[in-house]
């Protein structure tokens, strides 16, 4: 067990999908990692299903539901336009229209806005706090025009969004996370000066985790959280039979562990085994390129001068990642 002084502070920012919600009972496994907070952002599903999404996954976890950890409720909108959803992938309420109770005791949400939250823990704790943003970009874009420091003070920002190659998964060459809101993911690359460590939609294609070890490892009968993942997880991965052009890039009888593996590379950085590091910023207009992630290989784009570059991951121990997922079921 480590000591308190050497516990990694995490914040979750997440839109309460299946994968989201796996995430968060990586991170509470995890004995070395105290999870500060979970923020929710519009995305998945609506901002008030992705609040009760949250609270069923912390009342899952005897760590969190003991800790009563704060959950703060954020952006019901992106920046610009209107919400879009993924109630095809994850079903209606997020959580493959598993339709779990929703009698739980409500005191973990709290009444202050997430992007004030975020703002007032990381000045709280500067240069301490490692962020896993596994929606899209919202609340943090939001946290750094309430506070233009906001970034400076985070430990290390991990990203589940963008395509790495130019293989959309919302429309043909942008991934959803970054499409949802592609004004936020802009501020985000272009603005934070933290240490910026992005998960592709690409990466998570080819560390994706075939369906029958799932099966057939995560989803115990005789644990909660094995149960939960099999009830939760159902409806996604018939879809990613039904139809793996769109949901696994093509590939058959696989899982891409989006937002598993951007928080098991949140509180286990040596996961990753290699990364480069480029400008990055993300197109906002368009129609199949409204946000597609642009890389400056090249150093084309003298606007992205001074830009803090971005860690691109490319290569991880993908056994090492598969026993972290394994881990959320252990206890």
């Amino acid at each position: 067990m480590m000591d308190k002084d050497s516990e990694r502070l995490v914040i979750i920012d997440t839109d309460g999908g299946t994968d989201d919600c796996h995430g968060i009972l990586i991170a509470a496994a995890a004995s070395h990692v105290k999870v500060l907070a979970i923020t929710c952002v519009v995305g998945n599903v609506e901002i008030d299903q992705v609040s009760q999404n949250v609270l069923m996954t912390v009342h899952i976890s005897d760590k969190l539901r003991k800790a009563k950890c704060p959950i703060y409720v954020g952006a019901a909108r992106p920046l610009a336009g209107f919400p879009i959803h993924r109630f095809d992938v994850h079903g209606e309420d997020g959580l493959g229209n598993t339709k779990r109770s929703t009698d739980l005791q409500q005191d973990c949400i709290q009444a202050e806005p997430a992007c004030v939250a975020l703002v007032r823990l990381v000045n709280q704790y500067p240069g301490q706090i490692s962020i896993a943003a596994i929606g899209p970009l919202t609340n943090l874009a939001l946290a750094m025009r309430i506070d233009p420091t906001f970034s400076s003070k985070i430990k290390d920002l991990v990203i589940m969004g963008g395509d790495s190659e130019g293989r959309g998964n919302i429309t043909a060459c942008a991934e959803f996370n970054f499409h949802a809101d592609p004004e936020a993911a802009r501020v985000v690359l272009r603005e934070f000066t933290c240490s910026k460590i992005l998960i592709s939609w690409e990466l998570t294609i080819k560390y994706a985790w075939n369906i029958d070890w799932m099966r057939t490892k995560l989803f115990l009968e005789d644990r909660l959280v094995g149960r939960f993942l099999r009830d939760t997880h159902e409806h996604i991965l018939e879809v990613c039979k039904k139809d793996p052009a769109m949901s696994t890039g093509g590939l058959v009888d696989m899982f891409p562990a989006c937002d598993q593996l951007a928080v098991a590379v949140t509180i286990n950085p040596d996961l990753m085994t290699h990364f480069n590091h480029f400008r990055c910023s993300v197109e906002t207009g368009g129609v199949s390129s409204r946000g597609h992630l642009v890389i400056d290989r090249a150093s084309f784009d003298q606007s992205l001068n001074g830009v803090t570059p971005t860690k691109i991951v490319t290569a991880v121990d993908f056994e090492k990642f598969k026993q972290i997922g394994l881990s959320s079921v252990s206890v």
